[in-house]
């Protein structure tokens, strides 16, 4: 004895990290990381019958909601995607330099070099590379543990 699943549509995907509007994919990661990811989700969600589609969510009331945007030339590469089409994976991004790529190891200059990994974590924000700066924030707690250990 069985029964049929109702379609199901999912009304919003995409990366967020606890619902907050700062918390969309470009404060985490690279557009090609986030394309990886949702072609993942679309494979895995592929799999049941019954999802009949995904949405994305990709934009806010307010600017606030910025990092959950897609851009028109994104927009395009998903929409060429759901049409069969061939879709070059995006370019790597090339390795930008974070705190946890320090060589010092003596506590004054890591400090040192911490602060100034927090100064350029501020820079990178106020220029709305917000993913960069993320990732420069996350990667500085391991440069500070390092330099505690130091003391």
């Amino acid at each position: 004895m069985g029964y049929t699943l109702p379609p199901l549509l999912l009304s919003e995907c995409g990366c967020d990290k606890s619902g907050g509007f700062n918390d969309g994919w470009r404060a985490r990661m690279s557009w090609a990381d986030y394309w990886a990811d949702l072609q993942a989700f679309d494979r895995e969600i592929g799999k049941d019958p019954y999802v009949q589609a995904a949405m994305i969510f990709t934009s806010g009331p307010t600017t606030e909601w910025r990092n959950f945007e897609i851009d028109k030339a994104q927009a395009e590469i998903i929409g060429r995607a759901r049409l069969g089409e061939i879709v070059p994976a995006p370019p790597p991004v090339q390795h930008e330099g974070l705190p946890t790529d320090e060589t010092a190891t003596d506590a004054k200059t890591l400090v040192q070099k911490a602060r100034w990994w927090l100064e350029e974590e501020q820079r990178q924000r106020e220029a709305g590379n917000t993913a960069y700066a993320e990732r420069i924030r996350l990667a500085l707690v391991q440069l500070l543990y390092r330099a505690e250990r130091a003391f």
